[in-house]
C-alpha cells in the first residue's frame, strides 16, 4: 500500500516536470560562442503563388470534373447550337464554379472576418444577376428583371438559408449565430418590402398615374441606395465590432479552457482516506484517455485534448489574399458569361416542356443564378460557421433589395427605360411574408434542422403559386 501511494503521489509531479521541460524547448540552439543556429526541424512556411493556386483551384474541387463543360457551353452558345444543349452544359458548368467561388471566399475570409467574407461572397454572387438584369433592361424586359430579382431574394431567404440550416443541423445538433447583424438585415429588408408594396397599393387603388408611380419608384430607389451606403459605413467603419468574428471571445474561452496541471492527491486533515478526486475526477483536464486500474492510474499522453487536424488544413492559406481576389474575379466573369448563355437559351428549352414564363423567371433563373451563394452557404453551415452562412444568404438578399434593384431603376432612368417598383400584388405579398417568416426564424441565437425544413417548405409553397401565376405583361 505504501508503494502504491508513492506511485500515485509521484505521477502528477513527473507529468508536470515533463510538460515544463517540453515548454522550455526552443526552436533555436545556442552554441558556446553565443551564435544562434536554426533547428533543422523548422519548416519554412509555404508562400502561395499563382501556379500553386491554379493547381489548388483546378485539382482539389469535388465537382471540378464538370469544368470541361465550360468550353462546350461557350462554344454551343456562340456557334448557335440547340438551346437545349447550351442550357444543359451551361447549367453543369456553373456547378463547379459555384463550389470554387465558395472556396475562394473562404480563403478571403481568412484575411478578414466572417461578415466581410459574407459581404464579398454576396457581392460577387450578385454581380452575375446584375449583368443579366442590365442586359434584359436594355431590351425593355422590365417584368423579367422584376421577377428574376424578386426570385433571387426569395430563393436566398428561403431555399438557400433553409437548405443551409438543414445541412448544418445534420452535422451539428445545435448551431449558434449572432442576432444583432441578422436583426439589422431583417429591418432593412422590411423597409425594402415597404418600398415594393406602396407603389402597388397606389396602382391597384387607382390613386396614382403611371408617371406618378414611376417618379415615386425613382425617389424610393435613391433613398434605398443611400441607405445601403449608410449600412456599409455602419458595417465596415463605425460598428465593425458587431460584425467581427468570435476571435476575441474564442481567445478568452481558450485561455479559460487551457488544461491546468492537476493537483496531486492529498490526504484530508484528520482523515487517513486518500483524496484523489482532484486528480482523477471526471472534470479533471488530465483525464484524457487515462483509466483507473487495480495497479494505479494510466497517465494520458502529451497529445492535445482536442484534435482538429481537418480544420487546420481547411484554414490554411492556399491562395493568398491578392491571388484569391484574382481568382474571384475570374470565376465571376465565367459565371456571368454562363448565366447570360442560360438566360438566352432557357426560355426555348423550358417552353418545349411546357414551363410557364413566370415560373421560369421567378424560380428557375434565380436558382441557377444563386448557385454560388447556395453552395457557399451550405458549405459554411456544414462547418458550423453559421454567421458566414447568414452573411451570404440574408446579406445577399439585403444587397439585392437595397443596392441592385434601386441601381437598376436609376440605370433605367438614365437610359430612358421606365422600370418601376410596382412588382404586383402576389409578388409583394410573398416578399412580405418571407421577411416576416425569416425574421421569426433567426431572432433566436440558435438554429436547428427543423427550421430549415420550414423555410424550404415555404419556398415550395411560393413556387407552386408562381407555377399557376399568369402575367400578361410578361407574355407580351
Amino acid at each position: 500500500e505504501t508503494a502504491e501511494l508513492t506511485t500515485i503521489l509521484a505521477a502528477p509531479v513527473n507529468c508536470w516536470m515533463e510538460s515544463e521541460s517540453t515548454n522550455l524547448e526552443s526552436p533555436h540552439i545556442v552554441s558556446e560562442e553565443g551564435m544562434t543556429k536554426r533547428n533543422t526541424n523548422d519548416v519554412e512556411p509555404n508562400i502561395p503563388t499563382l501556379l500553386s493556386g491554379a493547381k489548388v483551384m483546378i485539382f482539389t474541387g469535388a465537382l471540378n470534373v464538370l469544368l470541361v463543360c465550360i468550353p462546350i457551353a461557350l462554344i454551343s452558345w456562340t456557334a448557335g447550337w440547340a438551346d437545349g444543349i447550351t442550357f444543359v452544359f451551361s447549367l453543369l458548368a456553373i456547378a463547379p464554379l459555384a463550389e470554387r467561388l465558395g472556396f475562394v471566399t473562404e480563403q478571403l475570409a481568412l484575411h478578414t472576418n466572417d461578415s466581410i467574407g459574407g459581404l464579398l461572397n454576396a457581392t460577387f454572387g450578385n454581380a452575375t444577376e446584375l449583368i443579366v438584369a442590365i442586359s434584359a433592361l436594355s431590351r425593355g424586359l422590365f417584368r423579367l428583371v422584376q421577377l428574376s430579382l424578386l426570385g433571387s431574394i426569395l430563393s436566398n431567404m428561403l431555399l438557400v438559408l433553409g437548405t443551409a440550416f438543414m445541412v448544418g443541423g445534420y452535422y451539428n445538433k445545435e448551431q449558434k449565430h449572432e442576432t444583432i447583424s441578422a436583426q439589422i438585415n431583417s429591418s432593412l429588408l422590411m423597409l425594402a418590402t415597404m418600398a415594393l408594396m406602396l407603389p402597388n397599393v397606389l396602382v391597384t387603388s387607382n390613386m396614382a398615374s403611371h408617371l406618378s408611380v414611376l417618379g415615386f419608384s425613382r425617389g424610393i430607389s435613391l433613398i434605398l441606395f443611400m441607405l445601403y451606403l449608410a449600412f456599409l459605413a455602419f458595417q465596415l467603419k463605425t460598428h465593425t465590432h458587431l460584425y467581427e468574428g468570435d476571435d476575441e471571445e474564442s481567445g478568452e474561452k481558450s485561455e479559460e479552457n487551457v488544461p491546468m496541471i492537476a493537483q496531486p492527491p492529498s490526504i484530508s486533515a484528520g482523515s487517513s482516506k486518500l483524496n484523489t478526486e482532484a486528480y482523477i475526477g471526471d472534470n479533471n483536464p488530465l483525464r484524457n484517455d487515462g483509466v483507473i486500474t487495480n495497479k494505479g492510474i494510466k497517465l494520458p499522453t502529451n497529445e492535445p485534448l482536442l484534435k482538429d487536424d481537418g480544420d487546420d488544413e481547411e484554414d490554411e492559406d492556399l491562395l493568398g489574399f491578392h491571388y484569391a481576389l484574382l481568382w474571384l474575379g475570374i470565376i465571376t466573369v465565367l459565371i456571368a458569361l454562363l448565366s447570360d448563355a442560360i438566360s438566352a437559351s432557357i426560355e426555348n428549352a423550358a417552353l418545349s416542356v411546357g414551363i410557364s414564363r413566370v415560373f421560369l423567371s421567378a424560380i428557375i433563373l434565380p436558382i441557377v443564378g444563386n448557385a454560388a451563394e447556395h453552395a457557399g452557404a451550405i458549405m459554411f453551415a456544414a462547418k458550423n460557421r453559421l454567421d458566414l452562412t447568414l452573411g451570404i444568404a440574408v446579406g445577399s438578399s439585403t444587397q439585392i433589395a437595397l443596392m441592385v434593384l434601386p441601381f437598376l431603376v436609376l440605370i433605367g432612368w438614365m437610359i430612358n427605360e421606365d422600370l418601376t417598383l410596382d412588382f404586383g400584388a402576389y409578388e409583394s405579398l410573398t416578399m412580405f411574408l418571407t421577411i416576416v417568416l425569416v425574421t421569426y426564424v433567426i431572432q433566436s441565437e440558435r438554429s436547428y434542422w427543423m427550421l430549415g425544413v420550414i423555410l424550404v417548405s415555404a419556398y415550395i409553397v411560393i413556387s407552386i403559386g408562381f407555377w399557376v401565376h399568369q402575367d400578361e405583361n410578361l407574355d407580351s
